[in-house]
């Protein structure tokens, strides 16, 4: 992508984020609110933006500084109302959100001839309309605790999860679409989840691929507005998230129109080590009011260290690397076999790439575009 886009942002907002950093609170400060993040993800696929927005009173003096980013022109005017804030409290292990509204709501502006009047409770419907229904899979199979972890973060956003996971483990499995069965009918299984009365899920014979190809189709209920992958017991970095099945389901889920984010933790493959799940969600969590209000088909890459939250580096929007520290190895055995197994190469990594800023503690995420054609050589062929 290469051609200016023209955003209208009608309420940006200063978001601040309170965290624990060694002991210490470490407060940042970062533009948000609608219309922004759209423009974050923009400029990340390559393609400058004008954003058209209003900026009013203190918060929008201050606005104009944080919304000085590389990619993004923008042109303002002057509001009648200061712009809103919105504060994420991460100290304690978690997020705690608090909104700041730009104004209260002025119930006597606008009187009509049905003032004074009680209003019919239209709540239910106000729920059915915005309550986002969320597919939750992952590659880790039905009883990981990263799965259970990331149908979790949905509950406490008060969406609506289904989770539909694998029956058994299914890494490396890309977007993979075999079923257990060679006639094309798919097993599927009620289960009940720790710690997750009330949610549906189903234990699905079939790999994350598939999984996801049957929810955007209705499979699993009404058509999910976002699906999330994970939280993977890994990471997933680098050009190798082609094979990764958590990946996989989230670009299956991208190409048929739904709204995806992969998450995964980085962290060592020792089945004994304490793992930070919590870490995961909490960062997943911050992302996913946002991601809501991304295109139809928007993926996202995310990978978080595996420690406390408070001991984790701000997130960083960042490319794919070439390579990672993890690399396929293959072995010839003997006549008719063949080993695949995996090497860890010491050296540099890529500076600025998601395996080198994830190493160096950050949490890191990376907007993955869904299979299309390649536009400029397919323009080249054509003349």
């Amino acid at each position: 992508m290469t051609d200016q886009v023209a955003v209208f942002a009608p309420s940006p907002q200063v978001t601040v984020t309170v965290e624990e950093l060694e002991g210490r609170p470490d407060v940042h400060l970062h533009a948000g609110g609608q219309g922004f993040w759209q423009s974050r993800m923009i400029t990340a696929l390559g393609s400058p933006v004008t954003l058209c927005c209003a900026f009013g009173g203190e918060t929008g003096q201050v606005l104009r500084h944080l919304m000085q980013v590389p990619g993004i022109e923008v042109r303002a005017r002057a509001g009648t109302a200061r712009n809103g804030a919105y504060v994420h409290d991460r100290r304690g292990g978690g997020p705690r959100a608090q909104r700041h509204p730009a104004r209260p709501r002025d119930r006597q502006r606008h009187r009509g001839p049905r003032a004074g009047r009680p209003r019919r409770d239209q709540s239910h419907r106000r729920e059915d309309r915005m309550t986002p229904r969320v597919l939750v899979t992952n590659d880790d199979g039905i009883d990981s605790p990263g799965l259970h972890a990331l149908a979790r973060c949905a509950l406490d956003l008060g969406w609506t999860p289904v989770v539909a996971a694998p029956v058994t483990e299914s890494s490396g499995t890309s977007a993979g679409l075999t079923a257990a069965r060679d006639d094309r009918q798919v097993a599927v299984e009620r289960r009940t989840l720790p710690g997750l009365a009330g949610v549906t899920a189903y234990a699905v014979a079939a790999y994350p691929g598939l999984i996801a190809l049957i929810a955007c189709h209705d499979g699993f209920g009404d058509r999910p507005d976002l699906l999330l992958s994970g939280v993977n017991l890994g990471g997933n970095i680098g050009r190798a998230v082609l094979h990764s099945g958590t990946v996989g389901a989230a670009l299956t889920a991208g190409v048929n129109g739904v709204r995806a984010v992969a998450v995964s933790l980085d962290t060592e493959l020792d089945p004994g080590a304490e793992r930070h799940w919590d870490t995961a969600t909490a960062f997943c969590r911050d992302l996913l009011p946002g991601v809501m209000e991304l295109p139809g088909s928007t993926v996202l890459n995310l990978n978080v260290p595996d420690r406390p939250v408070g001991h984790v580096r701000p997130l960083r929007w960042v490319p794919l690397a070439t390579y990672g520290r993890v690399q396929s190895k293959v072995t010839q055995l003997g006549a008719g076999l063949i080993e695949v197994g995996s090497v860890v190469v010491e050296g540099e990594l890529e500076p600025g790439s998601d395996a080198a800023l994830l190493a160096e503690g950050h949490a890191t995420c990376t907007p993955l575009r869904p299979v299309s054609e390649d536009e400029a050589l397919l323009r080249s062929l054509r003349e």
